[in-house]
């Protein structure tokens, strides 16, 4: 038999080796290499700690110079290969424990085809944000998708000569700058003044778009569609694209607010005075920035949990006062501030668990975005970087409709439920707004009404007694 101990001819591998284990059969298989776990946990150890000398010696002052390195003669003993998720997470596990916060990084000459994986490895040892310069020359990049992983690095320069897609220098200047906003210098080349050549195009907008032809595309179409789909609460289908990754978020309330009638209602309110971002209230004065909801996801969730948790909405954007302006600044990207004042009405289940009979009323509100362009293919006509929210009560002055009759004789019903708001706010103490939903939720019956204000008055906030004073 050739081929050496335990192979069959032909280089074929032989009957399993064992070793003694103790207890239950703990008999493991030889590595057929002849190397075994322990020591190839040993070659990993003294492999990254080579790795480790290798590096810090190529540190000048701010800059790692890791050129080559899957070439370099030191560490020929073991693969360095960059395109490896686990290789790539090595390297910036050692720069994030034994460096201070570089600013430099050179990775030429690697062969280097993806860089799929240094975003999350960064992001997981927060070096995010550290390296401001990145040399990937003379590497094998081939598709500008792989540039689009480096946008958390917000890079001021980059080097891409000698890959693939570095032909003509305005041409792939210009496409890692719609990728790369942050990207000053491509190749040493300043190319800040190609910026005004790919900015994104808005159309323009003036004040009161909605009473101007030609001006009102973008806010209107983007409020129609954005109040639609919060209406049918398509927060995960819809809305999620309707944020920038890096969206804000505010919410405050003023301070007699109220959302509906019963238990479920108050905790519906208590959740979202813990959620307004007031700066005159003394919690948030210490800290300002807890309330303040970062990232699409966060805004997303605070929306749909705190803001609209267990409430119906129905928006009119007929009765909407809507203003728009695009800013004139010196602003990488065109930035248009939308501000809407309307009502919306909210539909809330008076039964603790939900379900059941449902307290419907109405709420003013102030909201205000700022929109930026949309990425491609989207099919949101712009996305918001910035959103405040403020929610108070509704008032409802008397307007003249077009084509109404001011001789038209009085809406008897109405006259009725004010009657009735009125006797009820007497009997109990309480304000009209809550005498309102009260009957509201008695379907304006004045006897449930009456039933539904003795089971709950132990639970009503000081502000739905007149005065702000309980009676005995």
């Amino acid at each position: 038999m050739k081929g050496g101990k335990g192979r069959h001819a032909g280089g074929q591998q032989g009957p399993p080796t064992f070793v003694k284990g103790t207890g239950r059969k703990n008999m493991a298989r030889v590595n057929p290499l002849g190397v075994a776990p322990e020591r190839k946990k040993e070659n990993r150890t003294l492999g990254r700690a080579t790795l480790r000398k290798y590096m810090l010696g190529k540190k000048k002052g701010a800059m790692l110079d890791l050129s080559k390195l899957s070439s370099a003669p030191e560490l020929s003993q073991q693969t360095c290969n960059l395109n490896s998720r686990q290789f790539v997470n090595t390297v910036l596990e050692i720069i994030a424990e034994d460096f201070p916060p570089i600013e430099s990084l050179s990775l030429a000459g690697n062969n280097i085809t993806t860089l799929e994986y240094f975003k999350a490895c960064a992001e997981a040892h927060n070096l995010l944000g550290f390296v401001r310069n990145l040399d990937l020359s003379n590497n094998r990049i081939h598709s500008f998708k792989e540039v689009e992983h480096l946008k958390p690095f917000k890079l001021s320069e980059i080097l891409m000569r000698g890959n693939p897609i570095a032909t003509n220098l305005d041409e792939y200047a210009k496409r890692i700058l719609t990728r790369l906003p942050t990207v000053q210098l491509v190749d040493r080349n300043n190319v800040v003044a190609l910026r005004t050549s790919i900015k994104p195009k808005l159309p323009q907008v003036k004040a009161s778009f909605y009473f101007m032809n030609g001006t009102q595309d973008l806010a209107f179409n983007f409020c129609n569609q954005y109040f639609k789909a919060l209406d049918e609460q398509k927060f995960e289908s819809d809305l999620l694209e309707a944020y920038a990754p890096d969206s804000l978020f505010t919410l405050t309330i003023s301070r007699d607010l109220a959302i509906g009638y019963g238990v479920r209602a108050e905790r519906i309110l208590k959740t979202l005075r813990e959620t307004s971002h007031n700066l005159c209230q003394l919690k948030n004065e210490a800290a300002p920035a807890k309330t303040v909801v970062k990232g699409r996801l966060y805004c997303l969730n605070v929306l749909r949990e705190k803001v609209y948790g267990g409430m119906k909405t129905a928006h009119e954007l007929s009765l909407f006062n809507v203003d728009s302006v695009q800013l004139q600044a010196s602003l990488t990207t065109p930035t248009v501030v939308v501000t809407i004042h309307g009502v919306c009405e909210f539909s809330v289940s008076m039964n603790t668990a939900g379900g059941g009979k449902e307290c419907k009323f109405k709420r003013c509100f102030d909201r205000t975005f700022v929109l930026q362009a949309s990425p491609p293919n989207s099919s949101w006509p712009a996305v918001i970087t910035n959103e405040t929210l403020h929610l108070r009560p509704f008032k409802d002055p008397p307007v003249m409709k077009e084509g109404s009759d001011p001789d038209q004789p009085p809406d008897l019903e109405k006259a009725k439920h004010i009657a009735l708001t009125k006797i009820v706010s007497e009997t109990t103490n309480l304000t009209l707004e809550y005498a309102e939903m009260c009957l509201q939720a008695a379907d304006w019956d004045p006897t449930v009404a009456q039933q539904l204000f003795l089971q709950q008055k132990d639970g009503l906030p000081p502000n739905a007694w007149k005065d702000g004073v309980k009676p005995n």
